[in-house]
């Protein structure tokens, strides 16, 4: 499990990679921008708390820490709220790939499952009827001693 969450933490979402370039190029023009006015006193006919005081705005406005922190801390958000549901989500790639997701299907581990296994709702595919899905679902189940088969066969 620890192994997993470490992974999760190492793959980044593509929003994520999109703020590291673009911070990449920000950061340094914005501090450079800032370097520059804080000098425009020589160049303008204006005193240094002037200039001081425009770098300083320059600054609060194109601050680059909302931008290094809000993309993380959203991902971060995210995980952490499926993880207190006990959804593990390997990472802020797959969370964003979520709304991509169309169908969930689920192996017979138990994973998803607390206490006894049940079943709470089977659907007939296209044409087949409940009774059909009964019978099919105990011809296949019934030589299985797992316990989701045994939730199966009770449920169906």
């Amino acid at each position: 499990m620890i192994k997993l969450v470490n992974e999760a933490e190492e793959q980044k979402s593509p929003t994520q990679l999109f703020t590291d370039k673009f911070e990449a190029e920000f950061v340094p023009s914005v501090l450079i921008l800032a370097f520059s006015l804080n000098f425009a006193f020589l160049f303008l006919n204006e005193s240094f708390s002037e200039s001081f005081y425009r770098t300083m705005a320059v600054l609060v406005a194109a601050s680059p820490c909302a931008l290094a922190i809000s993309t993380p801390s959203a991902v971060l958000s995210g995980v952490a709220r499926a993880s207190q549901s006990g959804v593990l989500i390997k990472g802020g790639r797959l969370l964003e790939n979520l709304e991509e997701l169309t169908a969930l299907a689920f192996d017979k581990k138990g994973t998803l499952t607390e206490g006894l296994p049940k079943l709470t709702k089977a659907i007939p595919y296209k044409n087949t009827t409940k009774e059909e899905l009964s019978t099919a679902s105990f011809a296949v189940e019934r030589l299985s001693d797992h316990p989701l088969a045994a939730a199966i066969d009770k449920g169906v």
